[in-house]
């Protein structure tokens, strides 16, 4: 069976060989450049299709039916499709209808791999009314009548995709230059086939078309890598938004059980210091026990507000919270004869989630004790300024090395051992996506110097 597909896979090859140099006039030069081309794409057509397979991510289908209609195209302008007994190339509107189904399942796809409707509202919209206009130019097409195209060349339309691409990787997404590049070798061979039309011997499509192949290929590749990377990192971010609301539910239960025992005691310091009011030492040692239970009281309290997970957004002051971080790590600065400061240039008042504000300011004190004793500073100090939105922590310990710096907020990039890494992104990831801010960092003459914007 096997031998016979093969036979007629061969005899096949050999008819539409001989077909292409006696009835088409073509050299064996096009012969091989239309075959490598058209194989190419249609590569790239079963790359997506496997890729979906095993990340059933719906650009992967909208990739899969562009290179179709890419392949049907390629096809139709070599000849093969003058095999068939019905005379497709003889067919000016199924010539035309292919051409706009390729523009549609490039905009179609170009929406979904760039996420524009996520990151770019305003382009998304503008790509809706360029697909939409396409879509109304299939169906008159259908009805033999030419609207748009028959004035504006189609490379005109797919510049504009080429313009997303690139502000979309100015907004930090890499596989976008990829398809900047890709999508770039197409458009040049496109606009040359228009141009040059009556001139050349082939069409330069059959060069653009496997390049964007090749190119978006890799393009997918990374972004299905940087996919599975942000799915691994808010898989690790919701395992420690699910510990905190753990711990939570566990203070609470704690908090539960000290305050009657709490109560009791501060009824014993006050009965006390009625029976002995003559007595200045037990009354003084009286109120310390007093201020003693009510610091345990608000500590427990702290801790379980803190670990309840933010739900919603409320007004709170920046300089109110930033205390209440400092509070928390207060003991452990302590131990550590760390000194602090704030300089409250301005305060305000952040609509946000109170609770993320404080965890991001905890993992950066907290990353400032670290270096404080992975540095031996022998003055430890760390400083917080506030100037309405903007709050900047300076440390006096030492700063980021040259080559970490760049990397710091990269996912499971650290320079701790037992540390994970994610700490630092997750704060980013929660400052920049979650509180609509800005997080970076950078060195001083002193030591490290994180800024937040909101």
């Amino acid at each position: 069976m096997i031998k016979l597909i093969l036979l007629l896979i061969l005899q096949s090859l050999s008819y539409g060989k001989d077909f292409f140099y006696e009835e088409l006039g073509r050299t064996a030069a096009e012969f091989m450049l239309y075959g490598i081309s058209i194989g190419i794409v249609l590569m790239a057509a079963i790359y997506s299709l496997v890729l979906y397979r095993h990340n059933k991510t719906i650009m992967l289908i909208y990739y899969f039916l562009l290179q179709l209609s890419v392949a049907a195209f390629l096809m139709n302008t070599s000849g093969i499709f003058l095999l068939s007994t019905y005379d497709f190339g003889t067919s000016s509107t199924y010539y035309d209808s292919i051409i706009i189904i390729s523009s549609i399942m490039s905009f179609v796809f170009a929406r979904a791999f760039l996420e524009t409707k996520k990151y770019s509202p305003i382009l998304h919209m503008l790509l809706n009314g360029l697909l939409i206009l396409l879509i109304f130019e299939f169906i008159i097409t259908l009805l033999s009548q030419r609207f748009i195209t028959t004035f504006l060349p189609f490379s005109l339309f797919l510049v504009f995709i080429l313009i997303v691409a690139w502000i979309r990787y100015r907004q930090k997404y890499v596989p976008a230059l990829y398809f900047f590049y890709g999508w770039s070798c197409l458009i040049v061979s496109v606009a040359f086939s228009e141009i040059y039309r009556d001139s050349l011997t082939f069409s330069p499509i059959f060069i653009g078309s496997p390049l964007e192949a090749i190119f978006v290929a890799f393009a997918l590749t990374y972004s299905i890598r940087q996919l599975k990377e942000e799915q691994k990192i808010q898989q690790a971010i919701m395992i420690h938004q699910s510990k905190l609301a753990s711990m939570g539910e566990l203070l609470g239960n704690i908090a539960h059980q000290w305050r009657q025992p709490l109560t009791n005691l501060s009824y014993i310091f006050m009965n006390i210091k009625s029976t002995a009011s003559i007595d200045e030492y037990i009354n003084d040692k009286s109120d310390e026990g007093m201020k003693q239970l009510q610091f345990m009281s608000d500590t427990i309290d702290n801790f379980r507000n803190f670990y309840h997970p933010d739900t919603h957004k409320e007004f709170f002051s920046l300089y109110e919270q930033t205390l209440y971080a400092l509070g928390m790590v207060e003991g452990e600065f302590q131990r550590h004869n760390i000194a602090t400061t704030i300089d409250l240039i301005e305060d305000s008042s952040l609509y946000n989630y109170k609770n993320q504000y404080v965890q991001v300011l905890l993992n950066i004190l907290v990353n400032a004790k670290d270096a404080f004793i992975s540095s031996n500073a022998t003055h430890p100090a760390l400083s917080i300024q506030i100037n309405k939105n903007t709050i900047t922590i300076q440390d006096n310990a030492g700063g980021i090395a040259s080559e970490s710096i760049e990397k710091i907020f990269e996912p499971y990039f650290t320079t701790k051992s037992q540390h994970s890494g994610v700490g630092l992104y997750m704060c980013k990831t929660i400052v920049e996506k979650n509180m609509s801010g800005k997080m970076s960092v950078s060195n001083s003459d002193r030591g490290a110097r994180f800024e937040l914007i909101f």
